[in-house]
């Protein structure tokens, strides 16, 4: 769990009107427009990311202009976050009610959205996570 100091979450999202918005944890919110929806991370949040997923530029990133790369959206990018940070999404979806067997399928759904969408990414973990044995 992060215990950084977090700003605020913004007022406005790359899509538009924010319809909803909903804390998952610390310096990671869920927003929601009539059109999309992604995840937002805090800049202490994006600090704890690990280095194959620091580099990874996000859709927004590339899609918008402005200050876009705390945005993960709701499609592909929110795997990231969600593996990441895996502590506190199961935190937040059984907060919600999500039964255990709910939640092992929405991690493993961003782990199959990680392997076959981001196939870059994947590796780089791989790469990154890959015990090294030392004698």
């Amino acid at each position: 769990m992060s215990t950084a100091k977090h700003e605020s979450p913004p007022d406005h999202c790359p899509w538009g009107r924010i319809d909803h918005r909903e804390k998952v944890a610390e310096g990671i919110y869920l927003y929601s427009t009539g059109s999309h929806g992604a995840f937002w991370l805090s800049k202490a949040r994006l600090a704890e990311l690990p280095p194959w997923a620091a580099a990874y530029q996000t859709f927004a990133f590339r899609t918008f202009a402005g200050n876009t790369a705390q945005w993960y959206e709701e499609d592909v990018d929110w795997c990231i976050p969600a593996i990441v940070f895996q502590a506190d999404f199961r935190r937040w979806l059984a907060s919600k009610r999500a039964t255990t067997e709910q939640i092992n399928e929405a991690m493993d759904c961003a782990e199959v959205i990680l392997k076959n969408a981001l196939p870059i990414v994947a590796s780089a973990r791989a790469a990154a996570t890959k015990e090294t044995v030392t004698c």
